[in-house]
C-alpha cells in the first residue's frame, strides 16, 4: 500500500484539517483553493475504517485474492477462476481464466491495459485506470483518498442501497496529471461511497468510466460489496458485483484474501 494510504487515522484527520488563517496568509499566491472537508463525511468514513479493522492495514503493502468470476456478456454467463493482486491504490491486476482463454486487466499509476480472450489488447485510459485500481477492496480507495490533501469530502445524507439505508459520501480529488480548471472531468475524479447505516461497512461505491476515445462520453459504474469476512484481521468483502450503465457486467466470489507487508 502507498505511503499516503497507510497513514494512521489520527494523521488523516490532521491532514484533512482546513488551513488556518496564518497558513492562508503565508501560502504562495498561486496556491489553489483549499478542498472542502465536511466533518460529518470524515466521521462516517473514519468509523467505516474502524469497523472494518483498517487500522491493522497501516503496514500492509499489497493484497492477493483468489476465487471465481462470472461475466455477464450478451445475456450469457461465462464463468472461470480469478486471481487478483493489488498494491495500494496505484497498482491492480485481475487475471480471469475462462475455459481455455484468459482475460487480464492490469493498471499501474494511472495507466493500464486489458487483454481480451481473443488476444486483442486495449489501453486503459488515465481516469479509468485510476478508478480500476483497488476496485475490489474499497478500504484501499478510501484510505488513499483521505490521505490525499487535495481531496474534498461531502456528506450527502442517506441513500438507498438495495433496500437498506446508507450514508452517502462524495469524494472529489484533484488530478495533477490532467489539469481541469473548468471541472470538465469532475465526474471522472469523483468517488461516491455508500456506508451501510446499520453495519458501518461499505455497501457500494459509484464512480464514472469514460469511453476510450472521448472523455466526455461517460458512464456510471457501481460496485456492490457483501459477504464480509475477516482476512488477516480486516473485514473484507468476499462477494463483489459490478453494474455498468445499469447492467450487471461481472460478479466475484472470493475464496481467499491475504495481505502482505512486502
Amino acid at each position: 500500500m502507498t505511503r499516503t494510504a497507510t497513514l494512521s487515522l489520527a494523521l488523516l484527520f490532521l491532514l484533512l484539517e482546513p488551513a488556518t488563517a496564518q497558513d492562508e496568509a503565508t501560502a504562495p499566491a498561486q496556491t489553489q483553493e483549499a478542498p472542502t472537508r465536511d466533518p460529518q463525511a470524515l466521521s462516517v468514513l473514519t468509523q467505516a475504517l474502524q469497523v472494518a479493522g483498517a487500522t491493522t492495514m497501516q503496514t500492509v503493502q499489497s493484497f492477493t485474492a483468489a476465487g471465481t468470476i462470472t461475466y455477464h456478456w450478451a445475456g450469457k454467463e461465462v464463468k472461470g477462476t480469478v486471481l487478483i493482486h493489488g498494491k495500494g491504490a496505484e497498482e491492480f491486476s485481475l487475471q480471469a481464466s475462462l475455459s481455455k482463454e484468459n482475460r487480464t486487466l492490469a493498471v499501474t499509476r494511472g495507466h493500464g491495459a486489458i487483454q481480451e480472450i481473443d488476444g486483442t489488447t486495449t489501453d486503459v485510459q488515465h481516469f479509468n485506470a485510476i478508478n480500476q485500481a483497488g476496485a475490489t477492496l474499497p478500504l484501499v480507495r478510501i484510505l488513499a483518498a483521505l490521505g490525499n490533501p487535495s481531496t474534498s469530502a461531502w456528506y450527502e445524507g442517506l441513500a438507498d442501497v438495495e433496500g437498506r439505508p446508507a450514508h452517502l459520501i462524495r469524494l472529489v480529488t484533484k488530478d495533477d496529471e490532467v489539469p481541469d480548471p473548468e471541472d470538465r472531468f469532475k465526474a471522472l475524479r469523483t468517488l461516491e461511497v455508500f456506508v451501510d447505516a446499520s453495519t458501518g461497512l461499505v455497501a457500494k461505491t459509484q464512480d464514472t468510466i469514460h469511453a476510450d476515445r472521448d472523455m466526455s462520453d461517460q458512464y456510471s459504474r457501481e460496485l456492490f460489496f457483501s459477504d464480509y469476512r475477516l482476512a488477516d484481521g480486516v473485514l473484507t468483502p468476499f462477494a463483489i458485483r459490478e453494474r455498468f450503465g445499469g447492467q450487471l457486467t461481472w460478479s466475484l466470489q472470493l475464496d481467499s484474501v491475504t495481505f502482505s507487508t512486502i
